[in-house]
């Protein structure tokens, strides 16, 4: 917390993924308009994004593979 910034995002791309993260409540705020990252919870967000893209490129080969032996 002690290395907040305040952030202000430019672009309609950096306005959704900040709401995204302030969504899955990786971003947190001081009280006072500055930001900070906390790094747990950032570190399960990646992983779960991680896990979750892996099962999905799983069950499309698996369809893939089921369409080809058809």
């Amino acid at each position: 917390m002690a290395d907040a910034i305040a952030f202000v995002p430019v672009k309609a791309g950096q306005k959704r993924a900040f709401d995204r993260l302030k969504g899955a409540d990786v971003l947190k705020t001081d009280g006072q308009g500055r930001w900070y990252l906390d790094e747990a919870k950032w570190g399960k967000h990646r992983s779960d994004r991680r896990t979750r893209a892996v099962l999905t490129m799983l069950a499309v080969a698996a369809a893939g593979a089921f369409a080809a032996l058809r």
